[in-house]
């Protein structure tokens, strides 16, 4: 018959000196490594560390990799750390080999699986580092190795769906015999933890993260070489490679912005208005990434309106228990003959139309002419609260500003400009407020 041809997998060895129980240095390798390649349909090739200077060779004539770990740590020296814990050993060779392996593999595309030591070292390929002995630097209750025999499982796991993981292994829930810890969100010094590529790329600034849904349901997307077919899928800005349309995208990291606009009167805030008016969105200056708005303001209503390239703030900012008060001065026709008592009784219980109007603070500034002006202070954003108030006394609103929107102030702003708020007081503002990134 036809012998059909079978994908060959390298596999990385373990080397042992003449201390152990042989009297000449040998290697080693668990032999259920082996087996799984076999039952999978791949054909094992041994990898000796000996062999420096044919890492290309073996990328070139191997179909994938698995690097295999062992009894010895990572050498500090490759993230960072200037001493070894003492109850770390470290094997320099193999780790330097292995490091050439990998690194060849990963240039040509070819998939690489890391096992125990080899998850640490392709962690330390990314730029990540590692806690040497994780009992001394990390406190936890779980234990790397449970007691039990190690042929038995010791722990139930849960895998992420989207992950490369669940696509390989297609179960939700596993059983392992070990736990590491020194996987990305337990990784010391990692910059990046793993998110939904729809998010990042709705953070490149490219577009939302509904349309990168559809983008991918488009097939337009790819992690790493590969279409990508679920927006669930997880990565890790830094490490994977996303494109959209043939295009790599967000390879600088995530910065969070907020911008101040000072918005004219006769502009929409939305992205797109089918009746073809001006829109807030037309109006910035190109330099400008994409942004979103936090909250909104009416079309002849102008003043401050805050931007910021991350949905999370801007619901943050908008949330009625984030408890931000939002100011405006207010111009009105028809109520001159109300004084500020009046006022006062009425925001004590104001209902409108059937809603409930709470937390409305107002203060008569003065009149000009037919006109009163007025200063209202609102802790929630509902849709023309103020102009109905307003209409429920019997005036019109014919001029209204927002100057103020929480610790945020409109100031000397020209209309129709943005000004960035620096990454100083953003981060201490926000800190102040108890918003968390991530």
């Amino acid at each position: 018959g036809v012998m059909m041809k079978k994908p060959l997998i390298g596999v990385t060895l373990d080397h042992e000196t003449t201390e152990c129980y042989s009297k000449f240095p040998w290697y080693a390798l668990r032999t259920h490594y082996m087996d799984s390649i076999l039952q999978k349909g791949g054909l094992p090739v041994a990898i000796p560390y000996g062999t420096n200077g044919y890492a290309e060779l073996y990328a070139e004539s191997l179909e994938g990799l698995i690097i295999t770990g062992g009894d010895f740590g990572i050498d500090p020296k490759l993230y960072g750390a200037t001493e070894i814990h003492p109850r770390v050993s470290i094997k320099p060779e193999r780790t330097e080999f292995e490091m050439a392996l990998f690194r060849a593999f990963f240039e040509k595309k070819k998939p690489i699986l890391g096992i125990c030591g080899g998850i640490q070292l392709i962690n330390v390929a990314f730029g990540g580092t590692l806690y040497q002995h994780l009992p001394d630097e990390y406190s936890s209750n779980i234990l790397h190795e449970k007691p039990n025999p190690r042929d038995e499982p010791g722990y139930n796991i849960r895998i992420e769906e989207g992950t490369k993981l669940h696509q390989i292994v297609q179960v939700n829930q596993a059983q392992t015999i070990r736990l590491f810890e020194h996987l990305y969100k337990r990784v010391k010094g990692m910059k990046s933890e793993p998110i939904r590529i729809a998010k990042f790329i709705a953070q490149a600034g490219l577009c939302s993260r509904r349309e990168a849904e559809r983008w991918i349901t488009e097939r337009r997307v790819f992690c790493n070489g590969e279409r990508v077919e679920t927006p669930a899928t997880l990565i890790i800005p830094g490490c994977d490679k996303v494109m959209v349309d043939g295009k790599i995208i967000g390879d600088e990291p995530f910065i969070l912005r907020l911008w101040r606009y000072h918005k004219p009167a006769g502009l929409l805030t939305t992205h797109s208005d089918p009746e073809g008016r001006p829109t807030v969105f037309d109006s910035f200056p190109k330099s400008l990434p994409r942004v979103i708005s936090v909250g909104r303001l009416d079309l002849n209503s102008e003043g401050l309106l805050l931007l910021t390239n991350q949905g999370n703030l801007s619901r943050f900012l908008e949330h009625p228990t984030t408890g931000l008060k939002r100011q405006y001065k207010v111009r009105a026709f028809g109520v001159k003959h109300l004084a500020q008592k009046n006022w006062d009784q009425l925001t004590k219980n104001l209902v409108v139309e059937g809603i409930r109007y709470k937390n409305v603070e107002l203060f008569l500034e003065g009149t000009k002419g037919a006109n009163t002006w007025l200063n209202f202070t609102l802790k929630e954003g509902k849709n023309r609260e103020i102009r109905r108030i307003i209409e429920h006394v019997g005036g019109c609103v014919n001029r209204l500003i927002r100057t103020d929107y929480g610790p945020f102030s409109l100031g000397d702003i020209k209309k129709g400009a943005v000004e960035e708020v620096s990454s100083q007081r953003l981060s201490s503002t926000l800190k102040q407020l108890g918003f968390k990134e991530n």
